[in-house]
């Protein structure tokens, strides 16, 4: 995920590592973010340590998972990208999922109602089937008053405030040719475990990851993490106000 209003692709990641139960396979070491350290968000009975950058794998489906849990250090965006890239490359991952989210508030009309989940992709897509994820996840609409100039002619540009390096990272990895989709969700600040509810069921629903029935409810098989217990501190107790 990236660093996002909200951290729906955090919350989306620990999803999917705690329903999918996918292990700890190791770490990501760089200075371009913050460091942080932390007990086992998905076992609290775990000897293992959370950190900035964990990769997780899950072998059934094939999904090395990364989760990052600190922003980008300031003025350290580029180079995080790169060493990023260069480790996806390094992997030779055929394709790349990046969950984010977007300030809802900057909508335009037409994205007030229906779905307020969308995507973005890469050129180059050929492991995945682009018309089968269309109909889950409409493709993010273009802005007419958000233009750059390429060429000396104008070109829309990808219209996506709050979602961090996400717009970068597409960018990135268009010219590096690694097949890569952004997946995003129109979020507030505010508790957005539905937003990442909704966005791991969509996605689920192109995967076929664990059985799901409706999209906005939790089903039985989907794992809350032991961490999201305290996602907004301890409960205090009521007398105080008697």
């Amino acid at each position: 995920p990236t660093v996002s209003i909200g951290n729906v692709g955090q919350l989306t990641i620990d999803l999917l590592i705690s329903s999918l139960q996918a292990p700890l396979v190791g770490h990501l070491s760089s200075d371009c973010v913050v460091p942080v350290v932390g007990r086992d968000a998905f076992d609290l009975n775990s000897n293992l340590l959370t950190t900035s950058l964990d990769v997780h794998e899950c072998e059934k489906h094939k999904l090395v998972i990364l989760q990052q849990r600190s922003p980008i250090i300031k003025r350290r965006q580029q180079r995080f990208i790169d060493e990023l890239t260069k480790w996806i490359k390094d992997m030779k991952f055929p394709h790349v999922i990046v969950y984010t989210s977007v300030l809802a508030c900057e909508r335009i009309d037409s994205q007030l109602y229906g779905p307020q989940c969308r995507f973005m992709s890469t050129n180059n897509n050929t492991h995945l089937n682009m018309e089968r994820l269309a109909e889950i996840f409409p493709c993010l609409e273009t802005r007419q008053d958000i233009v750059a100039v390429a060429d000396g002619a104008a070109v829309n540009q990808p219209y996506i405030p709050g979602s961090g390096i996400t717009k970068k990272l597409l960018y990135k990895f268009n010219n590096e040719n690694i097949e890569s989709v952004v997946l995003l969700r129109f979020s507030y600040e505010a508790d957005n475990i539905p937003d990442a509810v909704e966005l791991f069921n969509l996605t689920n629903t192109y995967f076929n990851w664990i059985d799901v029935s409706c999209y906005f409810q939790v089903p039985e098989n989907m794992k809350m993490p032991p961490s999201w217990s305290l996602l907004f501190g301890s409960h205090f107790d009521q007398i105080i106000y008697q």
